[in-house]
């Protein structure tokens, strides 16, 4: 099954795992609900005014106990070889230490060479890698989307995530746990839960080999690596804050963003309405602090996106434009 934004050898069969269960879901969902509305019309009150005994029906228990049965053993099974392949370490892994603590990541090498999280986890393309991580102080959670992996991070104990990189380029790392900072305050705004961004920065093994023996202080990205998708800008750039089914996140929601005429937003501190069209959502992606939403106002702001093509803008505009 393709997913998009994969990046490592795990994100398809994961993807799989949770796309077979929505489905799963959705039939069943169905079902019962079918179910159910047929026996609230063909057992109304008007239809069955006197109630009568019904008997015992052993192939209906036996279906009833028997077909969820297969099926729940089935999900645990097909999600279990995927879990055991996770959590196998290849013998060839290469090993890197990760430590979380507030707020910010760092990675060291088998030869001694660090990186921090600003710096970004350089690692080779299609080779196996072993993270060994741990947190100095709270609780975190080491979480690359485009990996769809995540692992907890505990004090005084070690924990892992072995994968394959299986894309030249970079990713989004976050912390998936809540470990302190509300942005309350001028030194949590700028150092605190919300901002502790790292990044994966994928690369051949040729260029991993010369940054890792020291001929080079950097790595860089080829130049003639394909742009990223748009599904793919999205979900580094505007998922870890905005939802597209109503839910309110960091930041507001995208579902039927343009069915609205006007929205109430903060200018240097006063409120003013606007209208919601193209030039709002282009003013809103490059320069987001002069416009924000009143109601999201408490929430840190956003970072200016500026590395965006014209055709990557309008691809986002015509997505957001679908979102009923």
């Amino acid at each position: 099954m393709l997913a998009f934004g994969a990046a490592s050898n795990f994100a398809g069969p994961i993807d799989s795992v949770f796309w077979v269960v929505c489905a799963i879901s959705a039939v069943m969902m169905v079902l019962i609900t079918v179910s159910m509305l047929y026996f609230v019309v063909r057992y109304h009150r008007k239809r069955s005014p006197h109630p009568t005994q019904m008997k015992d029906s052993m192939a209906l228990e036996l279906t009833w106990t028997f077909l969820p049965t297969v099926l729940v053993m089935g999900i645990f099974w097909y999600g279990w070889v995927v879990f055991k392949d996770l959590r196998t370490i290849p013998k060839d892994a290469m090993p890197v230490d990760v430590t979380g603590a507030q707020w910010k990541w760092s990675y060291t090498y088998a030869n001694g060479r660090t990186r921090t999280g600003r710096e970004g986890l350089i690692l080779p393309v299609n080779r196996p890698v072993h993270l060994k991580m741990t947190t100095n102080d709270v609780l975190h959670a080491f979480f690359v989307p485009a990996f769809r992996l995540k692992e907890d991070l505990l004090p005084r104990r070690e924990t892992y995530l072995s994968f394959t990189p299986t894309v030249v380029g970079e990713f989004d790392v976050f912390c998936a746990e809540y470990c302190g900072g509300t942005g309350d305050s001028t030194d949590q705004l700028e150092d605190g839960h919300w901002s502790m961004r790292s990044k994966v920065v994928v690369v051949s093994q040729q260029d991993f080999d010369r940054w890792y023996s020291g001929q080079t202080a950097e790595v860089t990205q080829p130049a003639a690596a394909p742009p990223p998708t748009i599904e793919k800008v999205l979900s580094t750039k505007c998922f870890s804050c905005h939802s597209t089914d109503g839910s309110e996140m960091y930041g507001p929601t995208f579902k039927g963003l343009f069915a609205k005429k006007k929205r109430v937003v903060l200018v240097n501190g006063e409120e003013k309405e606007v209208d919601v069209d193209e030039a709002y959502v282009r003013r809103s992606i490059t320069d987001p602090g002069a416009e924000m939403v009143a109601e999201f106002a408490r929430h840190p702001k956003m970072d200016p996106v500026k590395d965006l093509s014209e055709e990557q803008t309008k691809a986002i505009l015509e997505y957001l434009k679908e979102l009923k």
